[in-house]
């Protein structure tokens, strides 16, 4: 940039981005830059408010979102969201959309039909390295499926609706996954036939890190009093499940996956605190959700802002993955799975107990010690007033009901 553009001015001007700093006096800038609706303006800026992109020299204000402290936007970033620079790589996206605009690191080969996908959106199996077109015929969706969502929740009256979409406002929606082995594709008939609430709720999935008789059962979204409405419901499908042979609690390789739709936050600050309660609290979080493992990794908040903000990228594995499902979901993998109803349900209630107390909380809250779980678990327990089957997740006591109570979780 020509120094020419870097005068002095003797009056009182305001920097044009709006900071409240005088732009005058010691070389401030004057000349066009690159604002964050990517316009070019001509106007007067504070030195401090202007940075040059080391990678095509334009100038950027700072102020507005136009640069960052790790990524200008002069150039394209991977289409699959992971926050890293496209390096035109060739693949397609977990839509069935062929993009050219992935970096080296999103895309690989599929070793059954040669095909490159991306693999952070879930367009290609990491582990099997199967395409998710594939079918191999049994009877399980490919590791990539992903279906049309259909919405459930509880209108005022307490009936159950199912919508093709979420509805107004940002009422929270909560889907889960649980891994299961042992009765592979078995599963499959009884998800299709099951009638009532579960109706067409389920389906289910391969899924490379189980073995060959794992099948992953992923649930269509529902908001927190739909799960609890439905919990016996749930109940009785997993029982036929358990009745055919799935098994999940004593599986080391299986998980169970709680997401909850990126609407339920207001920003990437609430979605900080939020990653943040779980991953400064690795201890407590394992020892109520009964699982430690490397399926999900915990970091003691380390890059969690940035990572909210999008500004770094956020592994699959991590034990609160931001930017799960290309950032349509945030993904809690922490908890042991289990085919018991009151489990689930309360692993859905914790997450949704974790978005609401972090909601409103302040840099002061935190100061004093608002995230400490012990915090947390007091509210959840005496002033969040929706916790059902939470309580014996939060105690560690064990779910069991009726005639299978002496045999424990499955």
């Amino acid at each position: 940039m020509p120094e020419t553009n870097f005068t002095s001015v003797s009056q009182e001007s305001l920097c044009a981005c709006g900071c409240g700093r005088f732009a005058y006096g010691v070389h401030p800038y004057r000349g066009t830059v690159r604002t964050a609706t990517g316009e070019s303006a001509l106007e007067l800026f504070a030195v401090a408010c202007v940075y040059q992109c080391d990678e095509c020299g334009g100038w950027f204000t700072r102020r507005d979102g136009a640069w960052s402290d790790h990524n200008a936007i002069c150039y394209v970033r991977c289409a699959c969201g992971c926050g890293r620079r496209s390096g035109s790589y060739f693949g397609i996206d977990c839509e069935g959309v062929e993009r050219s605009d992935f970096c080296d690191e999103c895309v690989r080969e599929c070793a059954n039909c040669g095909t490159w996908y991306s693999i952070n959106d879930g367009a290609y199996d990491d582990h099997a390295e199967v395409c998710y077109r594939y079918d191999d015929g049994d009877g399980l969706e490919s590791y990539g499926f992903k279906p049309s969502p259909s919405f459930a929740s509880v209108d005022e009256s307490g009936a159950l609706v199912v919508r093709d979409f979420p509805g107004v406002g940002s009422v929270a929606f909560f889907g889960v996954e649980v891994e299961t082995e042992g009765a592979g594709s078995s599963v499959v008939p009884i998800l299709e036939g099951v009638t009532g609430s579960q109706s067409g709720r389920w389906y289910a999935k391969e899924d490379g890190s189980l073995n060959e008789s794992g099948a992953e059962l992923v649930s269509h979204p529902a908001t927190l009093a739909w799960w609890q409405s439905c919990l016996f419901d749930v109940e009785a499908l997993f029982r036929d499940l358990r009745w055919a042979g799935a098994r999940s609690w004593g599986r080391e390789d299986c998980g169970l996956h709680v997401h909850v739709g990126r609407d339920a936050f207001t920003g990437s600050a609430h979605l900080a605190r939020f990653g943040l309660l779980f991953d400064r609290n690795r201890e407590s979080v394992q020892r109520v959700a009964r699982r430690a493992s490397s399926w999900a990794r915990f970091h003691d908040g380390e890059g969690m802002v940035g990572k909210a903000k999008g500004e770094y990228p956020s592994d699959h594995y991590d034990a609160v993955n931001v930017r799960a499902q290309s950032g349509r979901t945030v993904e809690v993998r922490v908890f042991r799975p289990s085919l018991r109803a009151g489990r689930v349900v309360a692993a859905v209630e914790l997450v949704a107990a974790a978005v609401d107390y972090t909601r409103a909380l302040t840099a002061h809250d935190i100061y004093r010690g608002a995230l400490d779980w012990g915090r947390f678990d007091r509210w959840a327990r005496e002033d969040w007033g929706c916790a059902v089957s939470l309580p014996t997740l939060l105690d560690g006591r064990p779910f069991s009901t009726g005639v299978e109570s002496t045999r424990g979780e499955f």
